[in-house]
């Protein structure tokens, strides 16, 4: 709990700081990220930036999983460090729990191209749902899945379908 309150202060103190150079953002409030979805259960934010185009930096704090709908190479800047190139391809998803903070940053799409992706997300309710990066898995497009419980186990799972 102690080093969740001190990320939490010491993010705080970088936000305000740096927020008389740069307009930052949580990632729901982004101009290029629109939510598409929100209930108690699940937020789901539409990210499509095009042509040269970048976000302004925002927050991500919530656990999300994301998904990219595009193949692209683009930019990617974490706050106070350089730009760096990232690649993903359409249907590549993963998870964070931001468990060690949130995560400031902003993207630039390649010129002609177009980053298109999916943050899903719980939103803020009563109900909590915890999972760790260690609990998330990923099924290559084309492949099988077969969950095996042992008797009288139980599971909890969420699934995550890109087509």
């Amino acid at each position: 709990m102690k080093k969740r309150i001190l990320n939490f202060l010491v993010t705080s103190f970088l936000l305000v700081n740096i927020s008389f150079c740069q307009k930052i953002v949580p990632v729901f409030q982004e101009p290029r990220h629109n939510p598409v979805l929100l209930n108690k259960y699940l937020r789901v934010i539409e990210a499509q930036i095009e042509n040269s185009d970048s976000s302004f930096f925002h927050v991500h704090a919530a656990p999300s999983a994301f998904v990219f709908l595009t193949d692209v190479v683009y930019d990617n800047q974490v706050l106070n460090l350089g730009w760096t190139k990232a690649t993903s391809k359409k249907g590549h998803a993963w998870y964070s729990s931001f468990s060690d903070g949130p995560s400031t940053h902003r993207v630039a799409a390649p010129a002609d191209g177009r980053i298109h992706a999916y943050d899903v997300s719980q939103p803020d309710t009563r109900v909590k749902i915890e999972i760790e990066e260690t609990d998330y898995g990923y099924i290559r497009p084309g492949y099988g899945c077969t969950i095996q419980m042992k008797e009288g186990e139980k599971a909890s799972l969420v699934l995550f379908e890109v087509r």
